[in-house]
């Protein structure tokens, strides 16, 4: 998944945000 390559060049804010909507899915 892009999430987990973005995530790990994103900022935590970045972060938060994709997991919250990972989980609202």
């Amino acid at each position: 998944m892009k999430i987990w390559i973005d995530a790990d060049a994103c900022p935590v804010v970045i972060k938060e945000i994709l997991f919250r909507a990972a989980q609202r899915r």
